[in-house]
């Protein structure tokens, strides 16, 4: 302002006791003025943007293998896949990135080690790490080739709660058809690659309240919905459903050959006998049960059909394997139909079942197989007081996620995330004693963390 009307005195907001305080500007205000000016306004650059959980490639996002530990090797050594086949070595260094080859995690079996994972000499705690290939960093995707009792179940179950977790345990023929696949995207399938547009669900249903109808009314039915409804995959859909036609090994084998589905929806009892048998029962472990109560064997589907990059999930017990220890020992009366199963079952040890070891290494192999390690009880898919299903999670993560295309292990995140709001329910449920209502969590928590992914995380549709 003209300095005519400049204010000829300042006042301020503080009291000495003696009146108000106001004072002229002095002789040189101009020249305070000039010298205190502010500094010159920095500019501030907005934050990178988020990494896209889907790019593995990215080095926030991160893909690393986890192996076995090896007491042979140097600190150094650890960090590599020196002790693993040639064709996860290969893995190893086409997946690394700025000329490094991908990270390499060991799991430790030590008593209380269970969340952790260490890279050289140094233990990671895997839920309180960032995502990222970084020093201290754990990938958000993780790959275990370890077969399960060299790196137990417990351990991706655990894994999975934070990160998308996925499990190899092929050798030979098998691991390279896997890996080549895996490494060329499965443009190499050819004629019999799966077809992105079809889909096949398959539910085999012995009636009378057998939990067969009720997986079907849950799972099989609501997949078969909402893959109909879609523009684009309805078309290619097919459904066979054993509530209504003839839901046998030879019919699914049959459509598997004609349709080459890009995806697969199983719901069936899973075989876990002859419990006197041990090596019967662990050579057709987990195969899915069809309608006439025969066997699904994966050399039948396998003679006129070739996966081709499809992804299937088996809603069976034991589809994925069995464990040297149920999560369910000291629920049923001991001696029980279900508790003598149960234990049978752990007499085949820590294993991954045959039908997802023959897919993941056919000529022409599945690109993931979902399925479970434990049995699935009729509490687990439904509410005992509301009788409302409980599976919109698995749905979501089937249907909304799988064909966003999401890779497979983010694709089932929306399922390993209900594991938390679960827990704080069996707590609260707890101070009210409550305890049907913690049994349901309970069993609901253990269904889930037994679901699990067999093959690569990164893997998607091809879509």
């Amino acid at each position: 302002m003209p300095d005519q009307v400049r204010p000829s005195q300042l006042e301020v907001n503080a009291f000495d006791g003696s009146g108000r305080a106001h004072s002229p500007l002095a002789d040189g205000w101009r020249r305070w003025t000039l010298q205190h000016a502010p500094p010159a306004v920095r500019a501030f650059l907005r934050a990178p943007p988020r990494a896209d959980p889907r790019d593995w490639r990215d080095q926030r996002v991160g893909w690393g293998l986890v192996l076995p530990f090896n007491p042979a090797l140097t600190s150094a050594e650890l960090e590599t896949a020196v002790d693993a086949p040639e064709p996860i070595q290969e893995l190893v260094r086409r997946r690394g990135t700025n000329g490094r080859p991908a990270s390499v995690l060991r799991h430790v079996p030590e008593d209380g080690h269970i969340g952790f994972l260490r890279r050289g000499a140094v233990d990671l705690p895997v839920n309180q790490s960032l995502y990222g290939t970084g020093e201290r960093s754990v990938p958000r995707y993780l790959l275990i080739y370890a077969r399960p009792d060299q790196i137990p179940w417990e351990v991706q179950y655990s894994l999975q709660s934070h990160r998308c977790v996925g499990r190899l345990s092929l050798e030979g023929e098998g691991l390279d058809n896997y890996v080549a696949a895996l490494l060329d995207e499965w443009k190499d399938a050819g004629a019999e690659g799966a077809g992105h547009d079809a889909a096949l669900v398959w539910a085999a249903d012995h009636r009378n309240g057998d939990i067969t109808s009720l997986m079907r009314e849950s799972i099989a039915a609501p997949v078969a919905e909402r893959l109909r409804s879609d523009p684009d995959i309805g078309p290619g859909t097919h459904f066979i459903d054993g509530s209504r036609e003839d839901a046998s090994a030879a019919a699914l084998a049959h459509a598997l050959a004609a349709r080459r589905p890009g995806f697969i929806v199983s719901t069936s009892h899973g075989m876990t006998g002859p419990l006197d048998q041990v090596d019967l029962m662990t050579a057709q472990l987990g195969l899915p049960v069809d309608s006439n109560y025969q066997l699904v064997k994966p050399d039948v589907l396998l003679r006129d059909w070739q996966p081709g990059g499809a992804i299937w999930y088996a809603h069976a017990c034991c589809g994925a394997g069995s464990d040297v220890r149920t999560l369910f020992d000291g629920l049923l009366e001991q001696g029980s139909a279900v508790d003598l199963l149960l234990q049978g079952v752990t007499r085949c040890g820590a294993r991954v079942a045959p039908l997802p070891q023959a897919l993941l290494g056919a000529r022409r192999p599945l690109r993931a197989f979902i399925g479970h390690v434990e049995p699935t009880f009729n509490w687990t898919l439904q509410q005992r007081e509301t009788r409302q299903f409980t599976t919109d999670p698995l749905l979501s993560g089937l249907y909304e996620e799988l064909f966003q295309p999401l890779p497979v292990g983010l694709a089932l995140a929306p399922l390993y995330a209900q594991l938390g709001g679960l827990y704080v329910d069996y707590e609260r449920f707890l101070r009210k004693t409550s305890h049907f209502q913690m049994l349901h969590r309970l069993l609901v928590v253990r269904d889930t963390q037994s679901t699990v992914i067999l093959g690569d995380p990164t893997v998607a549709l091809p879509i």
